[in-house]
């Protein structure tokens, strides 16, 4: 027999192999966990699940036919995070999907082997979530948002915007290490530029009485919500509006519960790019050598409406710069 007729038998082999393997792989039924905050609300978080599903499908992976999906949503609740963990390894998922840092490290206290892929966590390696943003070294991977660089552009605009504001009350929420370490790195941005920072933390509903009395004590002209907070944001938005108090967010879906201004990673992109890193890790990938990725790209949204309702006027300049204005 030829050499090249061997070489024909063997290419032939390897491909029919590798065609039985795919067969095989397209066959099998995959279940994704996710731990998230709330199900989506509205045609931005709508749009941001079915980016994840575009992207899912357009890497061989489609719900009801190679794809289950196990959805969990702790509303902000803490127990809730690791129970609901612990649910999706006990049910051995192939793969668990989380949104934001306190909800990750959930997951990962729940599991060293079933692969992780964060949504927006904040600073990763600076939460012990991964070893290093190049080189995570374990079992979770994922999309990093911005948040340090958005806090210091956030109250730039906010100087910008109401040069009058003297107390900022922080609104952060304790429990999540996210939003511990933001609301350090904040406080000197905030003193930096003549401001009084007022931290007053949120971990559940029975701490909002306290904080809107700390609020009022503190004369507290401003305030800035953490998204760890979101659970309850829009009690606090609605306190806000009834003193006259703006708020504004470095997220920019709060300003359709009636921020003032919203400034934030888009979060459309990182879901893309989670869906995308979702597909590679089911077809083999390792993640503990798929480097962290983070977002570039940041958006404003500013409330003209809630503007108006305060009697504030927002320079012309940042209107132009705004990437989304509501009125």
């Amino acid at each position: 027999m030829s050499g090249r007729r061997i070489v024909w038998i063997l290419t032939a082999f390897v491909l029919a192999m590798a065609q039985g393997a795919f067969a095989q792989s397209a066959d099998r039924m995959y279940r994704v966990g996710y731990i998230l905050t709330a199900p989506p609300k509205g045609p931005e978080q709508i749009a941001m699940r079915e980016r994840f599903a575009q992207v899912m499908r357009e890497g061989g992976f489609e719900e009801g036919r190679n794809l289950t999906n196990e959805r969990r949503y702790t509303y902000n609740v803490q127990e809730q995070e690791a129970r609901f963990a612990a649910e999706l390894v006990a049910m051995k998922v192939d793969l668990i999907v989380t949104a934001g840092s306190a909800t990750t490290l959930a997951a990962k206290r729940a599991t060293g082997t079933i692969p992780i892929v964060m949504i927006g966590a904040a600073n990763p390696e600076r939460t012990g979530l991964v070893a290093s943003l190049a080189r995570p070294g374990g079992n979770v991977t994922g999309v990093s948002n911005i948040s340090m660089d958005v806090n210091a552009k956030l109250y730039e605009l906010v100087k910008e915007a109401l040069p009058q504001v003297s107390r900022v009350g922080i609104v952060w929420h304790s429990g999540n290490p996210a939003s511990a370490m933001a609301v350090k790195n904040e406080i000197p941005v905030v003193e930096a530029l003549g401001m009084t920072p007022v931290p007053i933390d949120v971990r559940t509903a029975a701490d909002l009485e306290p904080a809107f009395e700390t609020i009022l004590r503190e004369r507290v002209e401003l305030l800035d919500l953490h998204l760890s907070v979101v659970a309850n944001a829009q009690s606090i938005l609605a306190f806000a509006a009834k003193h006259r108090i703006p708020v504004v967010g470095g997220w920019t879906s709060i300003t359709r519960g009636g921020a003032l201004i919203g400034l934030g990673a888009d979060y459309a992109e990182i879901m893309g790019r989670v869906g995308a890193l979702v597909v590679k890790i089911l077809k083999g990938a390792d993640p503990a050598v798929m480097p962290v990725e983070q977002t570039t790209k940041t958006l404003l949204v500013i409330n003209l409406k809630t503007a108006t309702a305060l009697g504030l006027t927002i320079p012309q300049s940042m209107l132009l710069r705004a990437d989304g204005v509501i009125e």
